[in-house]
């Protein structure tokens, strides 16, 4: 039973994306009137082989439908395979699986629990561990199902009046004969992916007739072909493309990788569209003079959809120039990198090229290269022209341009929807959304369907590429871009949101308000604040259970919010003298219970998370603080370092008393930092310096003595000079640019270097060993920050006041 659910498992993802042989005809007599899908298994080891260390079955296998199927089904391993099998999955009552099966071979009876009489014939019922199931030998053939009522309705049925289905008999006897062929019922689109959600929707009939699949040999995707039926009539939805001539599709060339479907049509010239749409709506059908002259100069439509946004694509003729004056069209227009966007005077209306698509009024026009696009807003477009300016659109990515070998080049239909599409469903059970969250966008990332129609059927392809690590490594997304109303003056900062297993951005703009915003773009709150932030957010977990909470400072008060922008215990906390630098959190012992630390002149205040002064630490003021204190332990012991007036360096213990003496004076430039055992930084002139906090030695080097920005961890120092990236003591050449703001950031067993050229507005990230990472450079123009989430890395910068988050 487990390979035959594996069939099954595969089934369903070639249809909810979208050889004459002898037969036996007593087989087909025998099909359930209500099969949804059946198995013509001649030799099924082939598939079994092909899918038997498939990853993305192993992952699904537990959805509760299929479960069912299994059970249903699991009489099926009491059967060994012989020529010209038929397996079915019907639907009895309102939504219980049957799995039947209809055989040639006649075996001896295996043992019974039960003989039933019916219609003067005998058959028999047996069970497995999971179900009960029914069976006879009759009328030279073998029939084994899951349902009672099946193996009756077969006995009583009159063989030479039934017909099954004219569609699958024509469709049957044209591709039967090989190892295995799939056939699913294709008379509606949602049909068969509801059903594996546990729904058994109507049958519109609107859609298809039959598919009938293969599966194909691939190293780089999960592949199937076949063919579809359909009928040239007014209802059936792919009669829409019948007798389409297939061209090359470009769409990929604009596409983003956050969008979660895309549907495109090629076609020769006009005429072809207009005469199918006259067919299906019976009438003679006309179209706007404007549309008309976007047919004429197009060969490509498509409707590209992410998230709540959609726009309609148009690929122009090969070497045709751009027909429409858009100047005299429009009434005003927008520049976004370089790229105009403009408004029409009079919207485009789509309505005469439904369901083609959609029937919408477009008041705004981009021109890309050699496309255009349409859409309602004009924000809209600005999704595609990042992907396009940052070359992370569906056509720069490695595993496509592999992938490309083994597609078809040309197409009258393209669907291509993403693994998120898929999960976009309200009515899973707990179980079911939790199998399909933990489904990897990056490792499956799109389902795609290709056809070719010709009469009254179509050439069908479908491909789940597979993408290994090293290939999705390149894969840099701009996943949202969030517009705030007023100026950005703190952030924007990466927040973890432990629902979503990802990243939120926090940030603060003019009006002193706190917005928390998700990496959908979807603003959580926003909160009133009475400053300005101090330096950065700092994420703790007080409740020590996996949800973050924010700590920060403004120059009057220290606030810690929930992650719902509530105040927590008896923060904020005011102070009437103002606050000099950014909150300070430490974790001692990695326990969990912080401290907070606020810096006043030359006076430093602990709290613990309920906002009570931590008793036992008790500092005596010497000399203005310049510096954030930071923590760092040596050999067991805690060390709290600060800089004061005077070029002075201080290391006290966790009481505030003085641990370490430094005597040597060190005009600091930036921040102090931790490098394996030693605090570390630049001095004025540009020297590296270390100080071991054991015993106050200061020791200095030149490490960089021309660079200009420095970070370092625990692991590792970094600083740039002109072209040169240096990490540690080597040295890496890196494009020229006017970098600003080097920071690094460790994410457990990798970290990352990023660098920003304000001049080019561009963020680089690079590997600790100082390789470029690829997909970068990408659009921004502010210090980045990067944090890692299971397999995904995420980037927040800023385009003026514009948030950009970016993954990859």
């Amino acid at each position: 039973m487990k390979n035959f659910l594996r069939i099954f498992v595969l089934v369903l993802l070639i249809t909810s994306c979208e050889k004459d042989s002898q037969i036996d005809l007593n087989l087909l007599h025998r099909i359930p009137h209500d099969s949804k899908i059946i198995i013509d298994a001649n030799n099924m080891e082939d598939v079994f082989s092909f899918i038997e260390n498939n990853a993305l079955y192993n992952q699904i296998k537990n959805l509760d439908r299929l479960q069912e199927i299994k059970n249903a089904g699991s009489f099926l391993e009491l059967y060994k395979e012989s020529d010209n099998n038929l397996i079915t999955v019907s639907i009895e009552g309102k939504n219980e699986v049957v799995i039947s099966l209809i055989s040639s071979d006649l075996p001896k009876y295996r043992d019974t629990t039960s003989t039933f009489n019916y219609n003067e014939t005998k058959y028999y019922q047996s069970k497995t561990d999971s179900t009960d199931f029914y069976f006879l030998n009759h009328k030279g053939l073998h029939l084994a199902s899951s349902s009672k009522l099946i193996i009756e309705s077969q006995i009583r049925r009159e063989l030479d009046d039934y017909v099954f289905n004219d569609e699958f008999k024509s469709l049957y006897e044209k591709t039967s004969g090989n190892s295995v062929s799939l056939y699913v019922k294709a008379s509606d689109r949602n049909w068969l992916k509801e059903f594996i959600y546990g729904r058994n929707i109507n049958d519109k009939g609107n859609y298809a007739h039959w598919y009938q699949v293969e599966p194909e040999n691939n190293d780089l995707a999960i592949q199937f072909s076949g063919i579809l039926t359909y009928s040239d009539s007014t209802s059936m939805r792919h009669a829409l493309y019948d007798g389409l001539t297939a061209r090359t599709n470009h769409i990929a060339e604009i596409l983003p990788l956050n969008f979660t479907n895309v549907e495109t049509t090629t076609y020769k010239n006009h005429q072809e569209i207009i005469s199918n749409l006259s067919r299906q709506k019976s009438i003679n059908h006309e179209v706007t003079a404007t549309v008309k002259n976007i047919l004429d100069n197009c060969y490509e439509l498509s409707k590209i959809s992410w998230d709540k946004e959609h726009v309609v694509a148009f690929g122009l003729e090969p070497y045709e120039t751009f027909f429409l004056n858009l100047d005299s069209l429009s009434t005003a227009k927008f520049e976004y990198r370089n790229t105009t966007i403009y408004e029409l005077r009079e919207p485009i209306n789509t309505s005469s090229l439904s369901p083609i698509l959609p029937q919408k009024n477009y008041s705004y026009i981009t021109v890309l290269g050699s496309h255009f696009i349409l859409s309602e807003k004009a924000t809209t477009p600005e999704q595609i022209i990042a992907a396009i300016t940052n070359k992370s659109t569906l056509a720069d990515q490695i595993w496509w341009q592999d992938l490309n070998s083994s597609i078809n080049s040309s197409s009258s239909y393209t669907s291509i929807s993403s693994i998120e599409f898929y999960k976009q469903n309200s009515t899973l059970s707990k179980n079911d959304s939790k199998i399909l969250k933990q489904l990897s966008s990056k490792t499956y990332p799109f389902i795609i369907s290709q056809y070719v129609h010709e009469n009254e059927y179509a050439h069908y392809n479908l491909h789940i590429p597979v993408v290994n690590d090293d290939l999705n490594s390149g894969s840099v997304q701009q996943s949202m871009t969030y517009k705030s109303g007023s100026s950005i003056i703190a952030g924007p900062f990466l927040f973890p949101n432990h629902l979503t297993k990802g990243y939120d951005v926090a940030f603060q703009d003019a009006e002193l308000k706190l917005h928390l915003v998700s990496d959908k773009g979807k603003r959580h709150w926003s909160k009133q604040l009475k400053g300005k932030i101090l330096g950065e957010i700092q994420v703790v977990d007080g409740y020590k259970n996996g949800r973050k909470q924010l700590v920060f400072t403004t120059e009057k008060a220290i606030y810690y919010l929930d992650r719902n922008g509530k105040d927590v215990n008896k923060y904020p906390l005011e102070f009437k003298n103002g606050i000099d630098q950014p909150v300070s959190v430490f974790d001692y012992d990695n326990s969990r219970n912080y401290r907070f630390v606020v810096t006043q002149d030359s006076r430093l205040f602990m709290y613990d998370i309920n906002g009570n002064a931590v008793k036992g630490f008790n500092y005596q003021p010497d000399g203005e603080i310049l510096t954030s204190p930071q923590h760092i332990r040596v050999n067991n012991k805690d060390f709290i370092a600060f800089t004061k007036a005077e070029n002075k360096i201080a290391l006290i213990s966790r009481t505030g008393k003085t641990r370490t003496k430094v005597t040597v004076p060190i005009a600091l430039k930036g921040k102090l930092k931790q490098f394996k055992n030693k605090l570390v930084g630049l001095d004025q002139d540009g020297k590296f310096f270390s100080i071991n906090p054991l015993n106050g030695e200061v020791a200095f080097e030149n490490f960089n003595k021309y660079g200009n920005s420095f970070d370092s961890s625990k692991s590792q120092r970094v600083s740039y000079n002109d072209n040169n990236l240096f990490i540690n003591k080597n040295k890496v050449e890196i494009p020229y640019g006017s970098y600003e703001h080097i920071s690094i950031y460790e994410n457990k067993n990798k970290s990352f270097i990023s660098l920003v050229d304000n001049a080019e507005n561009k963020v680089y990230i690079f590997s600790q060993k100082g390789d470029l990472l690829n997909g970068f450079p990408v659009y921004g123009n502010t210090t980045a920050s990067v944090k890692t989430a299971g397999k995904w890395h995420y980037l927040v910068t800023l385009d003026g006041d514009d948030v950009l988050l970016y993954k990859w």
